[in-house]
């Protein structure tokens, strides 16, 4: 056994970005591991224990199951949409952000029917969500809860009723919010999300993933059109072989289960506050400034 010729000294910094958020010393550390080969049990199990951690954030492990990829969180975004949309489907997307904005464009990329409601900056009343979706010619409909190019929580229960009243899949961008905000999938009827490892849960960046209800299992097998980014397979490999389908990054899994482990051990309803909390903290700070 090596021992460490020296330890690095790190300056703490707060970041005030929407993401990759601020780590602890412990999640740094839990990278310090040694090699292993990604493709052994042992890194399976690891694999394995952060898809459970990551579902029981959502309360969602007797329902949902979870795809993992070593990607941005747009890379779970394009896996969520090109697996979740079939060729016959038609998805109504709220595009008051960039974030749906975005959604758009992969999309119409892939060639995914889809039509928009909402400009830049509008808030997504519920009742217009409803209207729209009234017409019945929706299969899915896709939002972003928290919209972090403008800074606007989106209406994520009463939507996910509404989709339920309707009868439509609802697919929910959670990048910036999933691990903070109490999320409950069954509850609030949610059947696709997606989100990453570097933000509310504070793991390193690298690592995202795509939640799917345990209903839709046979669908995403039909539906998928990408190669790297297929939910099914990726979900499928991880179940009959404990090992992802291409190359994890593997310092930043330990870490994210080591993120996942202290999100635990804190509590969603604690972080959730502790977010409340610091945002009034800014807010007032501004204020007092004469912002």
């Amino acid at each position: 056994q090596q021992p460490m010729l020296h330890k690095k000294e790190i300056d703490r910094k707060i970041l005030l970005n929407p993401g990759p958020a601020t780590t602890s010393e412990r999640v740094k550390e839990a990278q310090l591991v040694s090699d292993i080969c990604p493709r052994e049990s042992e890194f399976g199990q690891v694999m394995h224990d952060i898809c459970e951690g990551i579902l029981k954030v959502g309360n969602g492990q007797d329902t949902h199951r979870v795809s993992l990829f070593g990607a941005s969180g747009t890379g779970a975004m394009e896996a969520c949409l090109v697996s979740a949309l079939g060729k016959n489907d038609h998805a109504l997307i709220i595009t008051n952000g960039a974030y749906g904005i975005r959604m758009k464009a992969i999309c119409d990329g892939y060639g995914i029917k889809n039509s928009t409601l909402f400009e830049f900056g509008d808030y997504p009343e519920p009742t217009k969500i409803s209207e729209a979706l009234k017409s019945g010619d929706y299969s899915h409909l896709i939002m972003v809860h928290h919209e972090t190019s403008t800074g606007m929580m989106d209406p994520l229960e009463e939507v996910g009723a509404i989709c339920k009243e309707h009868g439509v899949k609802y697919i929910v961008d959670a990048m910036s919010s999933y691990g903070a905000y109490p999320i409950d999938l069954d509850a609030h009827n949610i059947d696709f999300l997606f989100s990453s490892s570097n933000k509310c849960i504070h793991g390193m960046a690298g690592l995202s993933f795509v939640i799917f209800h345990k209903d839709h299992t046979d669908e995403l097998k039909a539906n998928g059109t990408g190669f790297y980014f297929d939910v099914y397979k990726q979900w499928d490999n991880l179940q009959k072989k404990d090992q992802l389908r291409f190359t994890p990054p593997v310092q930043t899994s330990y870490a994210f289960l080591e993120a996942i482990k202290e999100h635990e051990e804190e509590g969603l309803e604690n972080r959730w506050k502790r977010y409340q909390a610091n945002w009034q903290k800014l807010y007032d700070g501004f204020k007092e400034l004469g912002f």
